[in-house]
């Protein structure tokens, strides 16, 4: 398993203005940093994304995000554990999931002799011992840890060891490890250790014959981060680390990393962001596809994408399904991706967006799904789509309150030909709300659309998803009707 913690979604719930350009024939919405490579291509045979369990279902974990998840090789399930479940407490309830039984609760939030609860700890599965070991975190009042715990099926929780104990990690959040199975090892990368002056690049291995040793970083210069994700590729033997956070002001990096026995720390040629994607840039998740030989990439933050990437050595990073895709679970961070070795098949669960949390489970199997396609470029033809992820209608907000509504300002970029645009509307679970039939804008003219206009109901709140055949840039503007807030999300697109 590989998940890309964070600390906490941003506490306002509302886009105040939100400007998309469009240049590309393909989907190129995306957050600012520069990017290099080749542009996505996108395969469309096979498989797909397929609802699981829909967010609340009854007996299921509930919403949260910053929570770990592994795949247990030994019973085929899937262990959920901990998480923020409200922006502001932390859970230490553990959940399993399988095929045949579902979701079924194996410890309460609140039960004695578990780890406290805790957000961005980082957790993976020894398949020598069968157990899951968990290290890290935020704990509740928000201070970090360095305990490390195992739990099987027999025993449950066990404390290997308490928090600040000599010769391990330092205490921190957003830390990411997975299981070496190659050597029978843990291996642990980086995070936060709340130094605020620099966040450490070091690589740690723990197994129970050696317990905590510090491996010297050799090959190529990696830098510390945090909110990354990690994913071991056990066909390769070889560490995989891809983007994070590099600086507590909120820079991040961009580029895939493996690290080796033989080589140590080596980026991977192929494995910068294709130019125009929507790689996360942090707080996203990846696994290891090991029928396909594959990383799998998922969502992550900028404008919450929902966007599916696979890499290769030789293919480099490749869009399944597109930012905005119908039948794709909505897009979100602080969620977890693991790999199913029973069925083949990728597992997302939970996460966050702007406005809330998602407690619902997905599974991706097959080549791809929907999506956008071609290599980019030029700026006439072809079909363009901006996703927006919080659009609402006379929602009633009961966090910040107020009564909130989003207008889309949608302007026409080229000057010489009127764009033909549709609209449609899309529910937090991906059920579709309504769709606009096509209208026309003049060229270098803009038009203003507003949910009721389409037949959305009062209490509207989820996303919209654009279409356009020409280039266009949107403004979305979320205003209270009756309180008067506002507030500022910027999103810059890739070109």
């Amino acid at each position: 398993m590989a998940r890309a913690s964070e600390r906490q979604p941003s506490s306002f719930t509302f886009i105040g203005l939100l400007i998309i350009s469009l240049c590309l024939a393909n989907l190129v919405v995306g957050p600012a940093p520069s990017v290099h490579g080749q542009s996505p291509t996108t395969s469309s045979t096979g498989g797909g994304w397929q609802l699981v369990t829909a967010d609340g279902a009854a007996g299921s974990p509930g919403a949260r995000w910053g929570h770990t998840a592994v795949w247990d090789t030994q019973a085929n399930r899937l262990l959920i554990f901990g998480g923020n479940v409200n922006g502001v407490n932390y859970n230490n309830d553990l959940w399993e999931w399988t095929a045949s039984g579902g979701w079924r609760q194996l410890n309460a939030n609140g039960a004695s002799g578990a780890p406290q609860g805790r957000n961005g700890g980082s957790a993976a599965w020894d398949t020598q011992a069968n157990r899951m070991l968990l290290f890290g975190g935020a704990i509740q009042g928000r201070a970090f840890t360095n305990d490390l715990w195992q739990w099987t099926s027999e025993r449950g929780w066990v404390a290997i060891n308490g928090n600040d104990v000599s010769g391990a990690p330092a205490p921190r959040q957003g830390n990411q490890m997975v299981w070496d199975t190659q050597a029978n090892r843990l291996l642990l990368f980086s995070g936060n250790n709340g130094s605020r002056t620099e966040i450490p690049n070091d690589l740690w291995q723990w197994s129970t014959a050696t317990g905590w040793l510090r491996i010297t970083n050799t090959g190529d210069s990696i830098r510390g981060r945090y909110a990354h994700a990690v994913a071991w590729d056990n066909q390769s033997n070889r560490l995989l680390v891809h983007n994070g956070l590099v600086t507590f002001s909120g820079h991040t990096t961009e580029g895939l990393y493996q690290y080796a026995t033989a080589g140590g720390w080596r980026r991977l040629p192929n494995g910068a962001s294709p130019s125009g994607a929507q790689l996360g840039w942090y707080a996203y998740a990846m696994d290891w596809d090991s029928q396909a030989r594959r990383l799998l990439h998922f969502g992550g933050t900028g404008l919450n994408y929902n966007t599916l990437f696979q890499y290769t050595d030789s293919g480099g990073w490749v869009e399944l399904t597109a930012n905005g895709a119908a039948g794709s679970p909505p897009g979100r961070r602080g969620h977890t991706a693991t790999w199913d070795k029973q069925s083949n098949r990728l597992l997302v669960f939970g996460g966050a967006d702007n406005s809330k949390s998602y407690g619902d489970l997905w599974q991706f199997s097959g080549s791809g799904g929907s999506g956008g396609g071609g290599t980019g470029g030029g700026g006439t033809g072809g079909s363009r789509t901006v996703y927006i992820p919080t659009m609402r209608n006379s929602f009633g907000d009961p966090t910040f309150g107020g009564t909130w509504l989003t207008g889309l300002q949608v302007y026409n970029l080229d000057k010489s030909a009127s764009a033909n645009i549709t609209l449609k509307y899309v529910r937090p679970d991906g059920s579709t709300a309504a769709t606009t039939s096509s209208s026309g804008i003049e060229a270098n003219g803009s038009l203003t659309f507003f949910g009721s206009s389409a037949g959305v109901t009062d209490g509207f709140n989820g996303s919209v998803v654009i279409t356009s055949d020409r280039p266009v840039v949107v403004i979305a503007n979320q205003l209270s009707q009756d309180t008067g807030q506002s507030g500022s999300y910027n999103g810059v697109s890739a070109v």
